[in-house]
């Protein structure tokens, strides 16, 4: 279902791409339109592949010393925090902060 959406969307942007505003229609080079589409589709799913990859990283970070980062080093937190704060958007307080 996630293939399917990224095709739909990659075809909507290419042929959003190609709509004029003088004269309100689409042009109608269909290989260049086809060509647009495909590496819109192909970027879209990297995109996916990338968040997916980041989603890993922060688990695998999040449950290193099984989850309590007290065991862990101050560096190895304070690396993590910065990781976090950069995966979520820097929305929490560090706990290495005295």
């Amino acid at each position: 279902m996630r293939k399917q959406s990224i095709t739909n969307n990659a075809k909507e942007l290419a042929t959003s791409c190609w709509h004029t505003e003088e004269t309100n229609t689409i042009a109608t080079d269909s290989r260049l339109a086809k060509a647009v589409a495909k590496v819109i589709e192909s970027l879209l799913e990297r995109i996916i592949q990338l968040e997916l990859s980041e989603e890993l990283a922060w688990g695998l970070i999040a449950n290193a010393y099984g989850g309590d980062w007290d065991q862990a080093s101050l560096d190895w937190k304070m690396a993590a925090e910065r990781w976090r704060d950069s995966y979520q958007g820097g929305n929490h307080e560090s706990s290495t902060t005295e």
